[in-house]
């Protein structure tokens, strides 16, 4: 009897959980989602810190606004077919926004860029806003990260920019995490991309989210 109480009450317990373990195109009440295609994360520096931080911090990224259940984003592998042989960079780098067209039923286009990795000495209240660290600070070190983020609204007659900007990202770090993500241990670095994929996530859905 006590084994088939537990049962159930963990039966209820996973029918009550959040189900955003995957995009869907729809809410409950059958409402379409506003939807976003999201292109990866390309570094433009040449820090060594950067390696494989783009590719990580992508899928955080993506994972956030999965979990959300507020957008829909297709499949990667619809991304890919769509890109084609034009690399993200170039889509970056161009002026001619009609070349976005290729992205088709989707509301909004998602495109980051890391442009800063750099590792500065840590000097009390020189850099703000800083995420700070419970380490010695006189060896500490802080790790300055930003990513510029661009959207463009596809819901138009022609793609337009709706949000261009640089997010910066401030940490307070130590000599051994250094060392770490240089070697390539990507959990050296986990908190710094999770911090950072919450405020892309968050500036993502501001604008994908809002109704025009």
């Amino acid at each position: 009897m006590k084994k088939a109480l537990i049962l159930a009450l963990c039966l209820v317990a996973t029918a009550c959980a959040p189900r955003y373990a995957d995009f869907f195109p729809y809410f409950d009440n059958g409402t379409k989602k506003p939807s976003f295609t999201m292109l990866p994360i390309y570094n433009d520096t040449s820090s060594p810190y950067a390696k494989d931080f783009p590719t990580e911090l992508s899928k955080a990224v993506r994972n956030r606004l999965k979990r959300t259940g507020k957008t829909y984003s297709p499949p990667v592998s619809q991304m890919q077919r769509e890109l084609g042989s034009m690399s993200v960079k170039e889509l970056g780098d161009t002026t001619d926004l009609k070349k976005f067209s290729r992205f088709k039923g989707t509301d909004f286009v998602v495109l980051m860029e890391t442009v800063d990795c750099t590792v500065v000495p840590y000097t009390r209240g020189a850099i703000k806003p800083l995420y700070p660290a419970d380490i010695d600070q006189q060896t500490a070190k802080v790790l300055m990260i930003g990513v510029r983020l661009e959207i463009i609204n596809m819901k138009g007659s022609e793609p337009k920019v709706s949000r261009m900007e640089l997010v910066k990202s401030n940490h307070m770090v130590s000599d051994d995490i250094l060392e770490r993500a240089e070697k390539g241990n990507k959990a050296a670095l986990e908190i710094i991309r999770s911090r950072l994929a919450h405020d892309l996530a968050q500036k993502i859905e501001e604008t994908v989210c809002v109704k025009k």
